[in-house]
């Protein structure tokens, strides 16, 4: 029995389990669903078929972000200890997101009037990592329940022949960590992450020894949203040691016809 067979048979027990057929139920409610089953049968990993949908509907989606949604992202930088305890807050900026525009309104708790600037937390794809950076497999337990819904648990080391462009994506290209996909909407619920190894950049100009990831994301009005993203990193620039946590959460999102 292949492996495909046999995973197909546990996602049909496991949905019987909750009460309703995932695949069959989700089939009859959105019949293009049926690529999956396409994708299935030209793969025999059934996490890459799974993340190949998961990619392509993120895309979808981030077009529905910018014409529907408008949004609130807040970024904070803490400095920590060696026992990752808050030293003091070293950045707090609040950016109004509306129809893919950003614009920073708010600075160290002060309203800031008339810029436009979009602040400066990172800009991270990880629609474009999770498409050419990863090789994917099913954890040891492929699906789980938590909140009375259930999730794929894929696990992602990075591939030995990606060709990241810019800091950014060396850095990602560098991930392993977990995903918890969203087994009826088949959206990335969770992410935890962390760096297989060092990044740096120039001769002693810039070096990243620690990147740990969480992402965590929802619905809202239909749309998959990010809740929030948080990243404990240590790195040194000429030299200097800086250990730190950042914290981006997104609030206040209101859905615009």
């Amino acid at each position: 029995m292949s492996r495909l067979i046999k995973f197909g048979l546990f996602i049909l027990l496991f949905s019987i389990v909750l009460g309703r057929s995932v695949w069959f139920y989700d089939i009859l409610k959105k019949p293009e669903l049926f690529e999956i089953k396409v994708l299935a049968q030209e793969s025999q990993n059934p996490a890459d078929f799974i993340m190949k949908t998961v990619t392509k509907r993120a895309l979808d989606n981030d077009n529905l972000k910018k014409d529907h949604l408008e949004y609130k992202r807040v970024y904070k930088i803490e400095g920590l200890n060696s026992r990752e305890e808050p030293t003091g807050l070293k950045k707090n900026e609040v950016i109004l997101i509306s129809n893919g525009v950003e614009k920073l309104i708010e600075e160290d708790g002060r309203p800031v009037k008339g810029s436009t600037s979009s602040g400066s937390a990172p800009s991270i794809n990880f629609d474009n990592a999770l498409a050419g950076f990863y090789v994917f497999t099913m954890a040891e337990a492929p699906i789980i329940a938590m909140n009375n819904r259930a999730y794929h648990v894929i696990k992602f080391q990075p591939k030995t022949n990606s060709k990241p462009n810019g800091d950014v994506e060396e850095i990602l290209a560098r991930l392993t960590g977990i995903l918890y996909i969203d087994v009826e909407k088949l959206f990335i619920y969770k992410l935890n992450a962390t760096l297989t190894r060092d990044y740096k950049r120039g001769w002693f100009i810039y070096k990243l020894r620690r990147a740990d990831i969480e992402l965590e994301q929802m619905e809202f009005h239909n749309i998959v949203v990010v809740n929030s993203f948080k990243v404990i990193d240590r790195y040194s620039v000429f030299g200097v040691e800086i250990f730190e946590r950042q914290i981006i959460m997104y609030t206040d999102y209101v859905y615009k016809q």
